[in-house]
C-alpha cells in the first residue's frame, strides 16, 4: 500500500501547520507560496481554500479539498482547515489510556479468536495534553471497524490479525496511533466515498472515520487511511497523528 495521498493542513493564514503521507515536513510554519516543491496546481488551489476559510459553515467543523495527481505516479494532496470543534485536553498517558478503552474489544477478540496486538514504542512520551475521552473513543472505533472486517477463527482454525501500534515520531514532533487489520481491504467504490457524501446515497460510507477524522484534525492532527484488496497486500490500515510540543 503506497503513500499517494499527501495530507497538508493548513492554518487561516495560509501557513503548513502540519504534513502527513508523504509531505515534507520542511512545509510546516511556511507560507503556502515558501513552500519550496509544492506542485503549482495544489498551491493555487491550496490559496483558493485558505480565503473561503472566511466564509463560515455551520455543516462541517473541518474544512477539507482534494487535489488529483498531477499525473502518473505523483501524489494526490488533501487539504484541510479546522474550524472549532469543542475539546477538553488534559495531560494523559496515552498508553494507559488506550490500553483501558480497548480492553472489551481485547475480549471480543479473543473470543473470536482474533489475534489483537497492541505495541507501545518506548520512547513514547509519558504523559500527553489531549481530550482522552475522544482519542479513546477513536481509537475503539478504528478497531471496532478492523474486527467487523476481519477474518473470524475458531477454536481450531486462527482467525485474522489486528496490530495496534504507538509511535512516537521525534523529526515529526508527533504521536501517531496506527490500527492495521490483515482483512479483505475496502473495494475502491467504498474507498471513494468514505468520508464524503456519496451523492447517490447522500452519506458517506465511514461515517464514523469521518467523526474520527474531524476529532483528531481538532486536535491539530490528521489521519491517512491505506488499503488494499491485493492478495499479496490485502487489508487495512489507518494512522492518526497527534502533534506533541517541540
Amino acid at each position: 500500500m503506497d503513500d499517494t495521498d499527501w495530507l497538508v493542513m493548513l492554518g487561516g493564514d495560509g501557513t503548513v501547520t502540519a504534513v502527513e503521507g508523504g509531505a515534507p515536513s520542511a512545509w510546516i510554519r511556511r507560507r503556502i507560496d515558501d513552500c519550496s516543491g509544492m506542485p503549482d496546481a495544489v498551491r493555487v488551489a491550496a490559496r483558493g481554500f485558505v480565503r473561503g476559510l472566511a466564509r463560515p459553515l455551520s455543516s462541517s467543523v473541518v474544512r477539507r479539498m482534494r487535489v488529483a495527481p498531477e499525473g502518473p505516479g505523483s501524489p494526490s494532496f488533501t487539504l484541510l482547515a479546522v474550524e472549532a470543534i469543542p475539546l477538553r485536553p488534559v495531560e494523559v498517558a496515552l498508553d494507559a489510556l488506550i490500553r483501558r478503552a480497548l480492553q472489551p474489544l481485547t475480549v471480543q477478540a479473543d473470543s473470536a479468536h482474533v489475534a489483537l496486538r497492541i505495541e507501545i514504542a518506548d520512547e513514547l512520551p509519558k504523559r500527553i495534553a489531549i481530550d482522552g475521552e475522544k482519542i479513546a473513543w477513536a481509537a475503539t472505533v478504528l478497531v471496532g471497524n478492523a474486527l467487523r472486517h476481519v477474518r473470524r477463527g475458531s477454536a481450531h482454525l486462527p482467525g485474522g490479525q489486528i496490530v495496534v501500534r504507538l509511535v512516537h515520531k521525534a523529526a515529526q514532533r508527533m504521536i501517531s496511533i496506527h490500527v492495521e487489520d490483515d482483512g479483505d481491504g475496502m473495494p475502491p467504490s467504498v474507498r471513494r466515498w468514505l468520508l464524503e457524501e456519496n451523492p447517490e446515497t447522500g452519506h458517506a460510507a465511514g461515517i464514523a472515520l469521518r467523526l474520527v477524522h474531524d476529532v483528531v484534525a481538532a486536535h491539530g492532527g490528521g489521519m491517512v487511511i491505506k488499503t488494499s484488496t491485493d492478495l499479496g497486500d490485502r487489508g487495512t490500515s489507518v494512522t492518526l497523528w497527534l502533534p506533541v510540543p517541540a
